[in-house]
């Protein structure tokens, strides 16, 4: 079931996706990790277990960790190893018809932020996202893949459906729309004008979804009366 966000308080935001649609057909970056993927649960697995902790997601308050007493560095560590070795088990937590229905209206690629061979803290889990990817139905899409030292919000795109607070604050200095994943570690982002705070993945999706149908639905009355 996919429940309506409360859009009373985001500016102009929604009301951007009309203007950005009469354009054309309008660029979505799709974020991966955290987003439609759910790879925090094995990273603090792999955390848990190491340190005999009992850590869950709702614990993750802040992006470098701190609330659950580890930093961004050692918690890559864990990520990389979910990737590497047991990305099988990472959810996927979007919808692949809806994804179809979102293409028919959007350029849709899936924006991934992290190293793009094997050097860095992210290094070499590209291969295991194509797989990852191609297992759910998902490897029709162009991925795009942002190393960590740029930014996704100079890769050209209109719309972006992502959870980090970082990716938030770069798309609202550029002026473009993001769909947030709500998240305890970046509800001190604002909504406004160039946000929408969204619950999942799902109901990103279902907001351009129905901007479009009710775009196409403006359309085809004004085509109708000047006929």
């Amino acid at each position: 079931m996919i429940v309506r966000p409360d859009t009373s308080t985001a500016g102009n935001s929604v009301e951007e996706l009309g203007s950005l649609l009469r354009k054309g057909q309008p660029r979505v970056a799709l974020d991966v990790d955290g987003t439609m993927a759910n790879v925090l649960d094995l990273m603090l697995a792999g955390y848990n277990t190491k340190h005999g902790t009992t850590y869950t997601a709702a614990d993750h308050r802040d992006w470098n960790f701190k609330s659950i007493n580890s930093n961004y560095e050692e918690m890559m560590h864990f990520y990389t190893d979910a990737w590497k070795n047991n990305y099988r088990s990472i959810k996927f937590t979007g919808d692949s018809a809806q994804m179809r229905e979102l293409a028919r209206h959007y350029e849709v690629s899936i924006v991934t932020t992290r190293s793009p061979d094997s050097s860095g803290a992210t290094g070499g889990t590209v291969e295991n996202l194509q797989n990852w990817l191609k297992m759910h139905g998902l490897d029709s899409y162009p991925l795009e893949v942002c190393p960590p030292d740029k930014s996704k919000a100079d890769m050209g795109y209109d719309i972006y459906i992502d959870d980090s607070p970082k990716v938030a604050e770069e798309v609202i200095a550029k002026g473009k729309l993001i769909l947030l994943i709500d998240m305890p570690y970046n509800r001190y982002i604002r909504d406004g004008d160039s946000v929408v705070r969204v619950k999942n993945v799902q109901e990103a999706m279902q907001v351009l979804i129905e901007s479009a149908a009710k775009e196409r639905a403006v359309s085809v009355a004004k085509s109708v009366s000047l006929s």
